[in-house]
């Protein structure tokens, strides 16, 4: 079972183009994510899925795949903003979050998002 089980395929079908790796659709808003969360360029972004296990398995890829370029990353949070799917992926996340009790409804929130 994925660890990003929130993150469906035909629900992002739209960011990605027909040709490419099928493997970037589901774990194009997951790589995001890690990207912010180690403060990482896009080169570095890209390095680390092609050399650290760690965020092999995050993204539910073989040990034995060879990651992407760095500039498919541009190119998905371009196409993100531009089909306003950032509110959608965020949405599913805190429902994700929620559903496992990290976030309450009406609690205090250490965020300064107005969305939470």
């Amino acid at each position: 079972m994925t660890p990003w089980n929130f993150v469906k395929d035909q629900d992002f079908a739209g960011l990605f183009s027909t040709e490419g790796h099928r493997r970037c659709r589901r774990c194009g808003c997951v790589w995001c994510v890690l990207q912010f969360a180690e403060g990482l360029s896009d080169r570095q972004a890209a390095e680390a899925v092609r050399t650290r296990i760690d965020w092999k398995y995050l993204l539910c890829l073989e040990l034995t795949d060879t990651g992407f370029h760095y500039s498919v990353l541009s190119e998905f949070r371009g196409r993100l903003v531009t089909q306003g799917a950032e509110a959608q992926i965020f949405n599913q996340i805190l429902e994700v979050c929620r559903a496992k009790g990290l976030i309450k409804k009406r609690g205090q929130q250490r965020t300064d998002s107005t969305s939470v």
